[in-house]
């Protein structure tokens, strides 16, 4: 048997243990190619280094937004469809002044209680009504729309203009006054809402137009003479006023007040189409002094007229050609008496009216061609003690008297 040389010998174990390594690497490792190389071009053995195939780093799953629970779906609401002009002007107006309209229930001491309307007209808590409303009350009680209530006191009133004003102690938080506006502004077409509690029915709202302005209406008491005084500036609408309107206001489309409801004209005692409201400029005088004074001094011309003459009568009376004011009778005592003014005095066929009377055509230079024109403006613009200029037609011929007002008696 033969012997292999010890270097030979070596070779061959060598070759064995890298054939071992070899396939051990092709079960657990990788090899670096150098290390291999490295075996075969040297006989000494070689500390090998196997090196792991790194485990690629855990793949982190992504993060996802959090995400509401999900709920049955729900479609959005319509937004409201703009309304047309006219109507959004009325549920402005309607929210701007119902929460300053204000129910009055009057006690007079017997069992049965009147209402009414008002508005509130300050944050002191005046509020204007009607003088009939409040005539002869032993207590008063105010309702807002806001649901609380709270008693009244008068405060001055005037039967001759029927506008009274009345205080409360305290207003509700979020009322506020209404303003008012200028009547002289209005006209007829105007479009106008009248909001009270008509038969109790309170914060109703009607809608109607101005139909007539100037208009004149008949108030109480009569003067020493027996003749009742004459309410000028009055505003005729056919926006519906029944019973419980009264002392409620009438307003403008810009929510302003322009006027005071007062009276309908009806043969039932419900509303026929013609009612009256106190124009917002006489309103204005009358109630700054009914807060002051808790009265009003009417500033006095003391004559009598009227609006309304036939042909026939104007030709008994022999103005037929001259517009302006006739003057029908001058009250003795009175301011035009001691002007020199003159009213009629020759009798004609209609009985109490008689010719020979003065013709006003003017008042501080401003045309009048009707009697409610005079008072009108008297109504507006003068004050007791104040002298005003007259021009006058006599039989012909222009005058200019000079009156001095006096407080009607």
């Amino acid at each position: 048997m033969s012997t292999l040389p010890c270097a030979a010998v070596r070779r061959r174990q060598a070759l064995r243990a890298v054939l071992a390594l070899l396939l051990l690497s092709m079960l657990a490792c990788t090899i670096r190619p150098e290390a291999i190389a490295a075996v075969f071009l040297d006989a000494t053995p070689t500390m090998l280094r196997p090196t792991r195939t790194p485990k690629p780093p855990p793949t982190l799953p992504a993060v996802l937004p959090t995400l509401p629970p999900v709920l049955d779906v729900v479609a959005p609401p319509t937004p409201a469809a703009a309304l047309p002009g006219i109507q959004q002007s009325l549920v402005d107006v309607y929210a701007l002044a119902n929460t300053a309209v204000v129910s009055i229930l009057v006690s007079a001491g017997t069992d049965k209680a009147e209402e009414g309307s008002g508005f509130l007209y300050d944050s002191s808590g005046h509020i204007i009504t009607n003088e009939h409303v409040v005539r002869n009350a032993r207590s008063i009680e105010v309702s807002f729309s806001v649901g609380e209530k709270v008693a009244g006191r008068l405060v001055g009133s005037d039967a001759n203009s029927d506008l009274a004003v009345i205080v409360v102690e305290r207003v509700p938080a979020g009322v506020v006054a209404l303003r008012l506006g200028d009547s002289d502004r209005v006209q007829v077409g105007h479009q106008v809402v009248a909001i009270g509690n008509p038969f109790g029915l309170r914060g109703t709202m009607s809608l109607g137009i101005v139909s007539g302005l100037g208009r004149m209406l008949s108030g109480a008491p009569a003067d020493i003479s027996g003749a009742a005084y004459t309410m000028p500036d009055i505003i005729q609408t056919d926006a519906a006023i029944n019973p419980g309107n009264s002392g409620g206001p009438l307003l403008n489309l810009a929510g302003e007040v322009i006027g005071v409801n007062k009276a309908i004209y009806s043969d039932t005692g419900v509303n026929s189409g013609v009612g009256f409201a106190i124009g917002a400029n006489v309103v204005r005088r009358v109630v700054t002094a009914l807060i002051l004074t808790g009265k009003y001094e009417y500033p006095y011309l003391g004559i009598m007229g009227q609006d309304e003459y036939s042909m026939a009568e104007l030709q008994a009376l022999g103005v037929a050609a001259q517009p302006g004011v006739y003057v029908v009778s001058v009250l003795p005592d009175g301011p035009a008496a001691a002007a020199g003014l003159r009213g009629g005095s020759t009798p004609t066929r209609f009985g109490a009216l008689q010719s020979g009377g003065d013709v006003i055509t003017a008042v501080e230079g401003l045309p009048v061609l009707q009697f409610s024109d005079l008072l009108s403006y008297l109504a507006k613009n003068t004050k007791v003690g104040q002298v005003v200029k007259l021009t006058v037609w006599r039989a012909g011929t222009i005058l200019q008297l000079d009156v001095r007002l006096t407080a009607r008696p």
